[in-house]
This record gives structure tokens, sequence and C-alpha cells, in this order.
């Protein structure tokens, strides 16, 4: 052997340098021996006390210790642990070996390398020498190169060297860098040592690589693309390279395990990335830091067996697994820390068991497993991951073969994103709590669970937790869960598929959107008891969902904010009774066109404050609404436009709607009920129900009560509509209007039915009758009942106390069977009363036996195929007509007797064809106070004078009480009437008035007589020649033609007050000559007269030409004779053969024309005979004056010949 290490140093002398230090050879004796270089320094007192122990002793003593079985445990205790082992009692023996230990650890702790001496440092030169040299590697055992307690100065440098053999360094310091890039070495020891750094890239160690037991590097460590054949045992060492890379192994492919344990550390990265472990790579209790960067990157890493971050494990930095292959990954009780990052980051991992982040594992930062493959299941209960308003936990498209679970006190700060997920077993989050407020705390859009999903039991997320496009296989349980996200959505669950049932419900508690939409589920979704909360939009949100069972919103269910069933399909029913629904003044419940295989119950304490909206919703059975109360005062209270509902719908007893409620184009298979339904809506429509189809009855009866108006126009009622004792409400509007409505049955407005407001029915049809007995319209000044169009196939009844305040409008209206308004109240002063224009009636209307009207009652171009009964019927109207019937065509009789009618009858145009009666009629006394009287005379033209115009008006009004008649161009086959009920003069027009005949059959006594007669023509305000003429014809085909020429010669004389002077003159000639035709023998006694009074005077002009003609006293002349140029001579006598003058033949001549009697032609009286009579002004002779006179009498011959011809022959009559 001293042979052997003689040359051994004269070969390193001859290698390295002439002279050896003591530290150089005490390392070649101990390479030759193989031994360890030991240069520590021994402390003389634990040589001492351990050649005193009492080693029995010792080993009770020693089995009190963790972790210590033997003495030599003691020794490989560090520093740091026999501190504090020395400070816990034990014997003194004991007390005095620990604190020698200690001592002696001190001495030789690498962290004092300063003060070692000489004797302790070691060239790494020297070292080279030894491991690079062939020859000196011939002196080397198999227990290769051991060093001990020495310093290294000087950069060691084995770059590729090949050194098959160990290479220990135990407690040493190097003062530079190591390097052993491409070395191959046995095995590789650095325990407890302190170095710069180490670059080991490419190495290949057959056995183990130790770097542990306090080992310390000041820089990188690098060990990429080593190979090692054993495992890598980095237990209790510390690594630091702040900000830089502090153990890099990249590539490294280790055989067995990677041991990061038990009081690692690094400062700086440790990086894995690629790495290949055989066994497991285990960082229990190891501490990580590189809060700026990767504290552990192991990308691409893949581990045989199982990777360890668990039992005190901390990172101050990013952990990186992305894409590593791993037989198991436990991290629990591991912390992790990258508050502005990722924490772990394990994307795309592959784990074929199990994956733990359980049991107190905490992360500050991202942690991400997206993409992970997991063959078991991934427990992070009791895990904590926190990364406020970032991802907290990422998961996004892992395949788990198992469970996942986050729950048990699970927590996370910020987002967990779980989206397109694949789990095989369950996810269960029961009690797990999930916080990223006003942010998203759970993503799992497009998950995929194979079993149950678990948000339940004391659950709570503050902020979106996200399942949309999810696939469950069995159950989504969220019972006792709380979701918090108040400014947006608490739980999105758009699409989600569930295999079975869906549980929100038992103290489920969401603040915030809950959103289902186009959620499949194939069980039931039953939210009673749970709380959803969203006070400032949608509360639950189910558009488009698909639930085959029932969905239950019931029991104490409640909703602040919207909840939107928008579309849904539920295979069994829609239970909502004693739900709360919540949503002031918008959407509380939208179940627009949903789908509901069974019934829809919104019943029994049901409530909802805003809009509930079923339009276009189809439910398979009833929907019922009884004691439901609906609040939505300023809008829709139930919103039901289109529904389709198959069986029945009730909204009675006690149900209370405020806002309006509407069933606009529903279908409803069974009846519609609301008999004791009160509909509130005062500021407009409280039910609107246009265009529905009800197989059956309507009934808004029974205490049914409206405020607001209710509106069924263009419905189609199968039954009845039924309305008695219901109460309609809406003063300034509509409070019933059925427009165009189609009822199969009747329609029953009657039975302390009130109405006030409008009601219209305008349009409609009905198949039964219309009964509005003992019905109660109220609409003052306006429409109170309006049925314009409306075609009734049995009868009206507007009647038995029957009472309209406003207008009643039937214009138009066509009954089958009669109108009957009997003991009817119709109250709309100086407006219409009753408005039946264009009425068509099959049979009688009756206005009789204590009708009353106040306002107009108007029946123009009304259709009667009966009677027209007005009898005892009572009408008045201040201004205008209270009966108009212009252009009515009444079959029957238009009855009139008996009546009361304080306004104007107007008939124009009217068409009876039987008897027009107005017998008995009773008219009010009028009487005009003595002040208007005396000065209306004077001021009844007066304009733009307050006080004339006051008193104009107080003379109309009293006026208007005054009956009037106007039958203008009626035509009637009988007319019975009596004078009594005549009206007062200029109160009756008969201008055009046509009648076949006057009176009846009966005993009344028939007014025939012309002189009576006249007196009713004469009422008339202005003269009508037909009125005459009518009347004549009447009575001449009655058998009084006398009566009828003395009517028609007062037509004539009442003419004349209308023509000028001229017309007046002739007017009465011809009344006195002819008598206008009519008795034309009036004119022979004036024409005989005039021929009497002509004789006369001829005769006495003729008295003294009797023996000569040449006398003065003689008035006539010769006719040739005559000149008034020449004087007659005296005494001249007259030829024998000369005609003779007679004085009766020359009256006869001259005063009949065309007759010649051969006396005119021959005697004319001379105007210059006679003695001069004085007149006025002047003297004319006597023949002069009869001159005059024969000119009169020709002119007059030839007026009154001529009159009596054209009267004879009936030229100038009429």
């Amino acid at each position: 052997m001293t042979d052997k290490f003689k040359s051994f140093i004269a070969l390193a002398k001859q290698r390295y340098r002439i002279t050896l230090t003591s530290v150089e050879q005490k390392l070649l004796k101990a390479i030759v021996k193989g031994e360890v270089a030991d240069y520590q320094v021994k402390s003389p007192e634990l040589n001492l006390l351990k050649e005193g122990l009492d080693l029995e002793l010792l080993k009770e003593q020693l089995k009190q210790l963790e972790d210590v079985e033997k003495l030599e445990d003691l020794e490989d205790l560090g520093l740091e642990k026999l501190k504090e082992l020395e400070k816990l009692e034990h014997p003194e023996q004991l007390k005095q070996l620990l604190a020698a230990i200690a001592k002696e650890k001190e001495i030789n702790n690498p962290a004092t390398a300063e003060s070692w001496g000489e004797k302790r440092i070691l060239s790494a030169k020297f070292i080279e020498l030894l491991c690079t040299d062939v020859e000196a590697f011939k002196y080397f055992t198999n227990h290769g190169l051991k060093v001990c307690g020495a310093k290294i100065s000087g950069e060691l440098n084995l770059e590729f060297v090949k050194f098959e053999s160990l290479l220990y360094f135990t407690e040493c310091v190097f003062t530079e860098k190591i390097i052993l890039k491409g070395a191959k070495v046995e095995e590789v020891k650095f325990d407890g040592s302190h170095v710069v750094g180490i670059d080991a890239e490419l190495i290949e160690v057959r056995g183990n690589l130790y770097l542990h037991n306090d080992f310390q590097s000041k820089g990188e460590v690098n060990l990429s693309g080593a190979t090692i054949g054993g495992q890598v045992d980095c237990i209790k060492s510390h690594f630091s390279n702040p900000e830089e890379d502090a153990l890099i192994a990249e590539k490294m492919e280790v055989k067995s395990s990677v041991f990061l344990r038990e009081g690692f550390k690094a400062e700086g990265r440790v990086s894995l990335s690629g790495a290949t472990i055989g066994d497991q790579l285990d960082c229990s209790d190891g501490h990580f830091s590189n809060p700026e960067g990767d504290a552990l990157f192991t990308q691409g890493i893949e581990v045989k067996d199982s990777v360890f971050l668990r039992e005190g494990f901390e990172a101050e930095g990013r952990v990186i697994l992305s894409g590593a292959t791993i037989g198991l990954l436990d991290c629990s009780d591991g912390h992790f820390s990258n508050p502005e990052g990722d924490a772990l980051l394990a994307e795309s991992i592959e784990v074929k068991t199990d994956v733990f982040l359980r049991e107190s594992f905490k992360a500050e930062g991202r942690v991400s497993l997206s993409e992970a493959t997991i063959g078991g299941q991934l427990d992070c209960s009791d895990g904590h991951f926190s990364n406020p308003g970032k991802d907290a936990l990422n998961i996004q498209n892992i395949e788990v073969k198992g469970s996942v679970f986050l729950g048990n006190d699970f927590k996370a700060e910020g987002r967990v994103i779980l989206l397109e997920a694949n789990i095989g077993g369950q996810l269960n989050c029961s009690d797990g709590h999930f916080s990223n407020p006003g942010k998203d705390a759970v993503i799992a859009e497009s998950i995929e669970v194979k079993a149950s999903v678990f948000l339940s039991n004391c659950f709570k997320a503050e902020g979106l937790v996200n399942l949309s496009g999810a696939i469950i296989g069995d159950k989504l349980v969220c019972i006792m869960g709380h979701f918090s996200n108040p400014k947006g959505y608490a739980l999105f669950a758009e699409n989600i598929e569930v295999k079975g049932s869906v549980f929100l419900r038992e103290s489920f508690k969401a603040e915030g959107l809950v959103n289902l939409s186009g959620a499949t589920i194939g069980g039931q979704l039953s939210c009673n008891g749970g709380h959803f909360s969203n006070q400032q939009g949608y509360a639950l949100v189910a558009q488009n969902i698909e639930v085959k069972s029932n969905v239950f919103l019931s029991d104490d269910f409640k909703a602040e904010g919207s909840v939107n069933l928008f579309g849904a399909t539920i295979g069994g029913q829609l239970y909502c009774s004693q739900g709360h629904f919540s949503n002031k003044e918008e959407t509380a419940l939208n179940a627009e066109s949903i789908e509901v295989k069974a019934s829809v119950f919104l019943s029994n304490c049901f409530k909802a404050e805003g809009l509930v909206n079923l339009s276009g919703a189809i439910i398979g059975d009833k929907l019922v609404c009884i004691m439901g109360h609906f609040s939505n005062p300023k809008g829709y209270a139930l919103f039901a436009e289109n529904i389709e509902v198959k069986g029945s719908v009730f909204l009675r007893e006690s149900f209370k709607a405020e806002g309006l409620v509407n069933l606009s184009g529903a279908t409803i298979g069974g009846q519609l009920s609301c008999n004791g339904g009160h509909f509130s809506n005062q500021q407009g429509y409280a039910l609107v129900a246009q265009n529905i189809e009800v197989k059956s009855n309507v009934f808004l009866s029974d205490d049914f009560k409206a405020e607001g108006e209710v509106i069924l126009s263009g419905a189609i009622i199968g039954g009845v509509l039924s309305c008695i004792k219901g109460h309609f409400s809406n003063k300034e509007g509509y409070a019933l209007n059925a427009q165009n409505i189609e009822v199969k049955g009747s329609v029953f407005l009657r039975e302390s039915f009130k109405a006030e407001g409008r009601v219209s029915l305008s349009g409609a049809t009905i198949g039964g009758e219309l009964d509005c007995r003992q019905g109660h319209f109220s609409n003052k000044g306006k429409y109170a009942l309006i049925a314009n169009n409306i075609e009734v196939k049995e009868s009206v009844f507007l009647s038995n106390d029957f009472k309209a305040e406003g207008e009643v409008s039937l214009s138009g209206a066509n009954i089958g069977g009669k109108l009957f308004c009997r003991k009817g109240h119709f109250s709309n002063p100086e407006k219409y009363a009753l408005d039946a224009q264009n009425i068509e009636v099959k049979t009688n209307i009756s206005l009789t036996n204590g009708f009353k009207a106040e306002g107009k009652v108007d029946l123009t171009a009304a259709n009667i195929k009966g009677n027209l009964d007005c009898t005892q019927g009572n009408f008045s109207n201040e201004k205008g007509n209270v009966l108009s019937a212009e252009g009515i065509n009444v079959d029957g009789d238009i009855l009139l007797d008996k009546g009361t009618f304080e306004g104007n009858i107007y008939l124009v145009s009217a068409r009876v064809d039987d008897t027009l009666s107005m017998v008995k009629i009773k008219q009010e006394k009028v009487t005009f106070p003595l002040y208007l009287r005396l000065l209306y005379p004077f001021i009844k033209n007066i304009k733009n004078n307050p006080i004339a115009s006051l008193l104009q008006k107080e003379n109309q009004r009293i006026e208007t009480h005054y009956m009037k008649i106007d039958l203008q161009f009626a035509r009637i086959g009988r007319l019975r009437d009596d004078e009594e009920s005549w009206p007062q003069k200029n109160n009756i027009n008969l201008d055009g008035f046509i009648y076949q005949k006057l009176g009846t059959d009966d005993n009344i006594k028939v007014l025939k007589d012309a002189k009576t007669r006249l007196k009713w023509l004469r009422l008339q305000p202005e003269f009508f020649p037909q009125t005459y003429e009518q009347l004549a014809e009447v009575l001449k085909k009655e058998g009084d033609p006398d009566a009828a020429t003395e009517i028609l010669i007062h037509k004539e004389r009442d003419i004349r007050p209308k023509l000028n002077r001229l017309s007046k003159f002739w007017n009465y000639f011809l009344d006195i000559t002819i008598a206008y035709g009519y008795k034309p023998t009036k004119a022979l006694v004036w024409s005989s007269i005039f021929i009497s009074i002509g004789w006369t005077s001829f005769a006495l002009g003729h008295y003294n030409c009797s023996n000569s003609i040449s006398n003065n006293k003689c008035l006539f002349s010769p006719a040739s004779e005559i000149s008034p140029y020449t004087e007659e001579p005296n005494n001249k006598t007259i030829d024998i053969d000369y005609p003779e003058f007679n004085f009766w033949l020359y009256s006869l001549d001259t005063f009949i024309p065309i007759v010649d009697l051969h006396q005119q032609t021959y005697w004319l009286p001379n105007s210059q005979k006679g003695k001069e009579i004085p007149l006025i002004l002047f003297k004319v002779k006597a023949g002069r004056l009869l001159r005059w006179y024969l000119w009169v009498h020709i002119i007059f011959g030839w007026i009154l010949t001529s009159l009596w011809v054209a009267g004879f022959s009936g030229l100038v009559r009429g």
C-alpha cells in the first residue's frame, strides 16, 4: 500500500507540480485506501464523550427522539435540528452529547468556510488531474473520490470526463462553479456541500445523484439532458439563484425517483421540463421560490409513478406541469403562491390515476389543469385556491375518468374554470365556496358529467356559476346552495342537458340571474322553497327549456326579479302555487310560447308583482289562477296573448289582478271562468281578450269586478257569455268592449250587471239572445252601450229596469227576434239616448209601458218586419229630436199612442206598410214666463249681447218641450190620429208625406172633414202644396170629392201670402172667378153680372135714339159714320135696312168673344155725345164714359170667357 501511495504521489508531482501540500497528499492517501478524505475539524469534547458513553442508557434516551435510532443518526442531523433538540428537556448525558455534536458541526459548517485554514483548502485543478489522468485513475479503488469538509479552490472542470467511479463531496465548499457537463460518473454526491453552481448538462450517472443534506448552491445547477441511473436526491438542499435558474434539469432522464423534499429549498427557477422519471417525483415539504417567474417548471415531464407536491410543499412563483405524464399527482397540503400569475400550471397533463389538491391545499394565483387527462378522480376537497379577480382554478377541457370533488370546505377566490371538461363520475361541490365577486366564479360551460352534479349543502358562490352547454348524466342538485352575483348571472346553465332532475330548492338562494335557457331536463325542475333575487333584471331565465316531467316554482318559492320560461317545453305540469314572483313595473314571470303537456297552476296565494307573460303558450290541460294575485299597476299584470289551453282557464274565486290582463288571440278548449275575479287597471285596460276563441262558456259574473276596460272584441265563444252580477268600471272609456264578438249562445248582461263606462258589442254575432234586463250602464254624455252592426239570432232585451246613463247605440244591428225595451230607462240629455239607425228587426221593437228616454231615440233607416210600438213611452230631449226615424221601413205599424213626447218626432222619408197611429199622445203644457213674452219680440234678432243671448237660450229651452212632428216624404198605409195629439202650430211638417188612408177599421173617430184637416195642415210652419194635394187625394179615394175640392181650393188660397202683389191679385182673381179652376161656374156668374150691367148701361145709352140718332142725347152712332175728325149732321135718320140696335144682344155680343150677333160691328158709343159729367179732375161726356165701359166690358168678356173655358177644361186647375 505504501509503494502504491508513493507511486501515486510521484505521478501527481509529475503531472501536477513538484511539491504537494499535506491536503493533497491526504487526498491521495484516501483514494489509495478507498477512504474518505476527511478535512473536518474534530471536537475533543465530542471524542471524550463518545469514549465514556453508556450505550445502553443512550439507546433508551435516543428512542425518545424522532428519526433517531443510533448514535450515527445524531451526527447526521443538521445543525438547525440539533439546536431545536437542545432546547428540549433531556437527560444530562444526552444533553452534553447534543451540545458537543452541535459544536463540532458549527466548526465544520460550510457556511463558516471563510474561517477555515490552509489545511482544508484543496485545489480544483488537482482534483481535475486525478479524475482526468488515465494513469492516476489506476490508483482509485471502487470507493472512488470522496472528499469531506474541504474547501475546493478554483473551477472544478470535468467536462465530458469519463470517471466511472464514485464522486463524493461531503460538506465541502467550492469557491467557483463546478463543470460536469457531459461527464460520465458512477455516482455523484454533494452532501451538505456549498457550491457556486454546477453545470452537469448531459451528465451520465450510473447510480444516484445526491445533492442533499444541507447542500447549497448559490448559482445555477444544470442537469439538463442528464441521465441518472438511480435517483436524484435533493432532500434538505438549498438552491439559490434568484430570478434565474436555480436547478435546471430539462430532458433529464432518471431511472428511479427524484426527491426535492423535506426542507428542499430553491430560490430561483427549478426546471424539470421534458424530464423522464422512472419512479416518483417527490417534492413534499419542498420550498420553491421564484416570485417573478417559474418556481417549478416541469413541462412535458414524464413520471412513471407519482408526483408529490404535498405536506408543506411551498412554491413562490409558477409551478408548471403542463404536458406532463404522471401516475398520480398529490398536492395535498401544498402551498402554491404566485399572486399575479399561474400558481400551478398543469395544462394537458396526463395522470394515470388520481389528482389530489386537497386537505389544506393552498394556491395563491391561478391553478390550471386545462386539457388534462386524469385516469382516476380529481379531489380538491378542503383546497384553497386564491387568485382574486382572475382564474383561481382552470380545468378547461379536462378529462377525468372518475369524479371531481370541489367541496368539503373547498374555497376558491377567483374564477374556477371547468369549460368543456369531461367527468366520468360526479362533480361534487357540496360545501364548496367559490368567490369571484362581480365576475365568473365557476365556468363549467359545455362540461360533460356522467353522473350527478352537486352544488348543494352550503355550496356558496360569489360570482357567476356557468354550466351552459353542460351534459349531466344524472341529477343537478343545488339544494341549500347559495349563488351570489348581484349585478350579473348567479347561475348560467344555458343549453344544459340533464338526464335526471334539477333541484334548486329547499333554501336554495341566488342573488343574481339564474339562466337555464335551452336546457334539456330528463326529470323534473324543482325550485320549491328556492329564493332567486336579481332586483335589477332577470332572477331566473329558462327560455326554450325542455323538461320531461314537472316544473315546480312553488311552496315559498321566491323570485325578486324576472322569471323567464319563454319557449319552454314541459312534459308534466307547471306548478307555481304559493310562489312569489316580484319584479315591480317589469316582467315577473315570462312564459311566452311555453308548451306544457299538463296544467299550469298560478293559484293558492300565488303572488306576482310585475308582468306575468303566457303569450303564445300551449297548455295541455287547465290554466288555474284561483286565488292568484297578479300586481303590475302600470302595465300588464297577466299577458297571455295567443295562448292555447286545451282545458279551461280559471281566473276566479279571489283571483286579483292589479294591471292589465291580456288573453287576446287565446284558444281555450273549455271555459273561461272569471267569476269572483277582481281585475283592476284604473289607467287603462283591465282585461283584454281580443280575438279569443273559447269552445265553451265565458263567465264574467258573480261579483266579477273590473276597474278598467274589458276587451272581448273579435272573440269567438262556443257557449254563452255571462256577465250576470258583473261590475265593469272604466269611467273615461270602454268598460266592456266586445266589438265583432261571435257568441254561439246568448249574452247575459243582466241582474245587477253594472258598467261604468262604455259597453260595446258593435259588429257582434250572437247565436242566442242579448239579455240586458236589470242591467245598469253608465257613461254620462257618452256611449253607455254601443252595439252597432250587431247580429242577434234571437231577441234583444233592454228592459225590466234596464238603465242606461249615456247613449245606447244599436245602429246597423240585425235582430232575429224582437227588440224589447219595455220599462227600460235611457238617459243621455241633449244627445242620443237610443241610436238604432239602420237596424233590422225581424219582429217588433217595443219602447212601451214605462220606457223612458231622456235624449234622442234614433231609428233612422231602420227596417222592422213587425211593429214599432212606442205606446205609453216617455220621450224627452231638450235639444233636437226625441224620436228620429228618417227613412225607417216598418212592415207593420208605428204606434205612438198614449206616449209622451217632449221634442221632435222625426219621421222623414219613413215607410210604414200599415198604420201610423198617434192617438191620445200626452203633451206637456208649455208656458212662457211673462217677461219672456214681453221682451222676446224685441230681442230675438239681437246679436253679441250677453243679456239678449241668455234670453234667447231660455226661449229655445222652453220651446224644446213642444212636441214636434216631421213627416216629410214619409209613406204610410194608414194615418190614425186625433186632434188632441196634434202638436202646436208650426210644430209639424207634412211636406212630401204620403198616406193611403185616414183612420183604421176600429171604432176610433176618424178625422176626415175638410175643415178639421185644414186646421191640421195649417199647423205647418210653411206652405207645402203637396200636403194639400195628398190630403185631397186621400179624401177623394175615400169618397168625399167635395172635401177634396175644398182642400185644393184652400191650397191655392194658402199660398197667396207668399206671392208678390201682382201674383196675389191674380191668385185672388182666380179664386173669385173660377175658384182656381175647381169651380169654373163662378165665371158664368160673373159673366152674367157683367152682361146685365152692360145690358143696363147700353140700354140707357140708346134710350134717346129711338126717333133719331143725330140728337145729342143719343149716345150710339152707326160704326161707319163715327170719325174722330167730323161732326155728325143733325137729325140724321137711319136707313131702314141698317141692323137695329138691341141693347141685350149688344151686351152679349161685345162680352162674348168669337160670337158675332151683328151688334158690335154696326154700333158704337159716340164719345162726342151726351152731357158732360164732372169727374174729380176733369169733365167727360157721357158717350165717352160709355165707350170706356164698353172697352172694360169687352176685356172682361174675354177674360171670364177664357177662364171659364180653361177652368172647365182643367187647364188652370191647381
